[in-house]
């Protein structure tokens, strides 16, 4: 039988820009077998490198696409407010980046830093900012943020505490009346004798006294012991949170008990929910 290929019009095969023109193979077995391996090799090789091409493209659009993530891109403090900014035993980076803040509107920084409600409505815009690109990779930046506004914070309430000679709290506390679920913990061995939290099915409601960014103060329906671990589920904002915590004390007033609670783990997320809950941010 005699095989015979025609190919009408020259065509070149990328990159290597090879032509090919009018092929008759006739009827010898090698030369066909030789024919279509040639076909499979150039059809692979064209394939490749069009998924190269396609990976290289889509690795450019990547890189775009993290670049145009908003991040805190500030430049180093400047001398003239260096000072005003060290009082509150921050680092170089936090001092511009609350410079960087306080300038954002055109504002003078040093004259915001001493007045707190220009400065309040500057990080509440600049956080609210942050957070309605909805990126996680804004969680750290929002904390660091706020870190820098608590420090803030204690500087003043260190200098109150002066006059009335009473310690300054770590961080702020927001009262508040908002329904939380407790779920008590254990500690237990595996078979390698690791130690791990497990949570239990002894459960409760409670009612929130206070919270702040290092614990909160709890009423809670059934009595507990100081020392346990417990799991404190709730909703602030809008938003569900969970957070480890073991009970330091307990203030027990008739039939009514209120525990204290240091949080033991807490996510980035929670601690800037409740940050922005105590700022009313």
């Amino acid at each position: 039988m005699l095989y015979t290929i025609f190919i009408s019009k020259t065509f070149q095969i990328l990159p290597l820009q090879s032509t090919l023109k009018l092929f008759e193979i006739k009827d010898d077995p090698k030369n066909v077998i030789a024919f279509v391996v040639i076909i499979v090799i150039a059809v692979a090789a064209i394939t490749f490198m069009a998924r190269s091409k396609k990976f290289q493209q889509s690795s450019i659009m990547q890189q775009g696409k993290l670049s145009s993530k908003k991040s805190i891109n500030v430049q180093k403090v400047t001398s003239d407010f260096w000072p005003h900014a060290a009082k509150y035993s921050l680092t170089k980076r936090e001092a511009s980046i609350l410079e960087h803040i306080l300038k954002k509107d055109g504002d003078d920084p040093v004259s915001a830093l001493k007045d707190i409600k220009l400065l309040d409505e500057q990080f509440k815009r600049y956080i609210q900012e942050l957070d309605r690109s909805g990126e996680d990779d804004n969680l750290n930046e929002i904390a660091e943020v706020f870190a820098i506004r608590n420090a803030i914070d204690f500087f003043i309430s260190s200098a109150q505490s002066k006059k009335t000679n009473k310690a300054p709290r770590s961080h702020r506390r927001k009262n508040i009346d908002d329904t939380c679920y407790i779920t008590e913990v254990d500690s237990v061995k595996d078979k390698s004798g690791t130690k791990k939290l497990v949570l239990t099915n002894r459960k409760c409601e409670g009612n929130f006294i206070n919270i702040s960014l290092g614990g909160c103060a709890i009423q809670p329906e059934k009595s507990l012991k100081v020392g346990r671990l417990i799991k404190i589920d709730c909703s602030i904002k809008r938003q569900r949170l969970g957070v480890l915590g073991q009970i330091l004390r307990i203030n027990v007033d008739g039939r009514k008990s209120i525990i204290h609670i240091k949080y033991l783990k807490i996510t980035k997320k929670a601690q800037n929910i409740i940050n922005s809950l105590i700022f009313n941010y």
